[in-house]
This record gives structure tokens, C-alpha cells and sequence, in this order.
């Protein structure tokens, strides 16, 4: 794979200046041969023959002003959902544009996004939306596209979606409980990752090529999210628009909160290194409290070593977070770190509340 990634960028003649006068349903709308979409709808799938029907209606009963493309990867999928989506090509050829992968792509360290669908979307903006999530409103993309209308200094933006618990563990539940502020800055998601990825809407083209870093990363979203707000903010539509599905195939969801935490570290040390360390110390908050929970992750289930190595990295990532109970670190620290002196403190305590009782 190459070290950089080209953008598609229009030529001179291709016009997204046309609209509608009132939105209508994309599948019911006519536009000349060639002509350029205003959004790209980019999606991936594998092995979502349960889900992709959802995902695919949820695209098509979208209801515009503005031409739209589906452009969907399926990558080597094992079950049906290739044939799912040939379907639907086979009925709407002018609107979507699939890829069908023979050998799995993602399993390589290749990012589908960045080097099969990004390159060829020819739209002004660019909505993405994984193939086990689903859009629930028609004029979700009407909505995010006027917002970018009439913010024209913002990259992007994102909104509220609700979580489904495919097995039933949980009620179904808005990912954001209380109302986000109105936009976020490049700070903010250097720190966290806090865009659902069905709910991102952003332009196209703001920088000409991804970084070589990008492509080494296991999750693709939250960098894209950072070099989008090096170009303007983000804003959030507090509106629920999508359902993101919590289910054992999920590429993120099937993961330990463990190994949730640690792809988070790896992450952020790279937007850290990418931003110069300008907003390091807000990156290294959350460091911290990551490293943090694996230690307590690791003690409750019994797993003694590597947790105090943990904890060091905490330290050394100024823990100062507001989530982290100082008194349990203390204790959890040295117990794992100086174990004769936790040892004899818990002796000190047992005898203390002997003499008090």
C-alpha cells in the first residue's frame, strides 16, 4: 500500500450546484446522465446479511433537494449480504455504486473507507454509515446538508443516535443521554472520539492526501474526525437520526472493554504525535484514565500481572482525571506495586478496627 492516499477531485465541469425546489425521495429523483452528486453515502460490510437490508432502505428513503450516490464495500463477505446488495444494485444501478471484494481486505491492515470508497466519491460532502447500523429518518441528510449550507466555516457534522443491544441485554438507549454542545473543535476530538460514525457528515476534499500514519491505525473514524477539525469545527444536531447495533459480529462492539481502552491509547498517542503534542495535555487525560480502567479491568478479574505497569502509565500520563477515585488508585497501586507494604497497612487497618470495636 502506498504511503498516501489521492483524494478524487472534481474537474472544472462538474456542477453540484443543482437543487430541487422541495426534498423528494432519491429513488423517485431524475438527473442527467453525469450528473455529480452533492453526498456520497460511503458504507462497508462483511458478513451483515442480518443487518444490510436496514442499512440500504435507510439510504434510499432519504428525501433530498440534492442528488446523492451510495457507494457501498462489501469486503468478501462469506454469507449473503454480496447478493443482498446486488439486489439492490440491480434496481437502482444509478444510484448505487457497489465493490465486491474476493479476498477480505480489512483482515490485510486495509482501511476500506480510505482506499476503496473515499478515492472514487465524487460528492461535495460525504455521509458515512456502517452496514449493521441504519438510518431512521428521511430527512436526515436534508438536515445535516443545510446545516453545512448555512455554517460554511464548519467541516462538519453529527448527531444523536440511538443504541440496540442485538441480544437483548439492554432496552434500547440514546448514545448521548444529555444534549452535547453545539460544535466541537479539533481539541475536543484529539481528546475522544465522540462521532457516531453513522452520524457524520462532513466535506469532501478538505485536505488532498490521508497520512501515512492513518493507515496504521485499527480504527479509521477518529482520525478522520481530527483531520476534518484541523479545517473547521464540528457541529452536533441534537436529533436522533440512526440506531447503531451492539452485536457480536461488530468489528467494535464484539471487543472487551479492555481492548476497547487500549486501541483508544494506541490512537490517540498518533493524533497526539500528528497535532504537534499542542493539545497533550487533554490527550493525556484520557490516556490516563484509560490505562486506569484496564488496571481495574485486570484486578476484579483476578489477572495481577502487567497492572501495576499500567498504573505507572497512568502516573506518567498525569491522572488527573475527574473519574479516576484517587483513594482507589492509592490502594490499588500499592498493592500491585510495593505488595509487603499493602500487606502490612491491611494488618495496621484489621487491628485499628479491632481496637475501635
Amino acid at each position: 500500500m502506498s504511503e498516501y492516499v489521492p483524494i478524487h477531485v472534481p474537474t472544472e465541469s462538474e456542477d453540484q450546484g443543482s437543487r430541487l425546489t422541495q426534498p423528494v425521495r432519491i429513488t423517485e429523483q431524475a438527473w442527467p446522465e453525469g450528473a455529480i452528486p452533492v453526498v456520497s453515502i460511503c458504507s462497508t460490510a462483511y458478513n451483515h446479511d442480518n443487518f444490510i437490508r436496514e442499512c440500504l432502505e435507510g439510504f434510499l428513503m432519504q428525501e433530498t433537494t440534492f442528488s446523492v450516490e451510495i457507494l457501498i464495500h462489501d469486503d468478501a463477505s462469506t454469507d449473503s449480504t454480496a447478493n443482498i446488495i446486488r439486489e439492490y444494485e440491480a434496481q437502482y444501478p444509478h444510484i448505487i455504486k457497489p465493490i465486491y471484494q474476493i479476498e477480505n481486505q480489512y483482515s490485510k491492515g486495509i482501511q476500506p473507507y480510505v482506499i476503496f470508497n473515499f478515492p472514487r466519491a465524487r460528492g461535495k460532502y460525504i455521509a458515512l454509515c456502517e452496514g449493521d447500523d441504519y438510518w431512521t429518518a428521511p430527512n436526515k441528510l436534508q438536515t445535516q446538508v443545510d446545516f453545512m449550507e448555512s455554517h460554511q466555516d464548519y467541516s462538519g457534522c453529527f448527531h444523536n443516535v440511538s443504541v440496540a443491544y442485538e441480544d437483548g441485554s439492554k432496552s434500547m438507549h440514546p448514545q448521548f443521554d444529555e444534549p452535547l454542545k453545539d460544535t466541537f473543535t479539533v481539541q475536543d476530538l484529539a481528546a475522544a472520539n465522540v462521532i457516531p460514525t453513522s452520524s457524520n457528515l462532513f466535506r469532501a476534499r478538505l485536505f488532498p492526501e490521508f497520512p501515512a500514519w492513518c493507515a496504521r491505525m485499527p480504527i479509521g473514524d477518529w482520525p478522520l474526525h481530527v483531520l476534518n477539525a484541523e479545517h473547521g469545527d464540528i457541529g452536533y444536531i441534537d436529533r436522533i437520526f440512526a440506531v447503531y447495533r451492539v452485536h457480536s459480529g461488530g468489528v467494535w462492539s464484539s471487543l472487551s472493554t479492555s481492548e476497547s481502552y487500549k486501541i483508544s491509547i494506541q490512537v490517540a498517542q498518533a493524533i497526539d504525535a500528528h497535532l504537534g503534542f499542542k493539545y497533550t495535555r487533554a490527550i493525556r487525560k484520557n490516556i490516563a484514565y484509560w490505562h486506569y480502567r484496564i488496571a481495574l479491568n485486570m484486578s476484579r478479574e483476578g489477572v495481577d500481572k502487567g497492572i501495576s505497569a499500567h498504573l505507572r502509565s497512568s502516573i506518567r500520563n498525569c491522572f488527573s482525571h475527574e473519574q479516576i477515585s484517587k483513594k482507589a488508585f492509592l490502594a490499588m497501586f500499592i498493592k500491585h506495586s510495593c505488595p509487603v507494604l499493602y500487606m502490612r497497612l491491611k494488618q495496621v487497618q484489621k487491628a485499628l478496627r479491632s481496637i475501635r470495636s
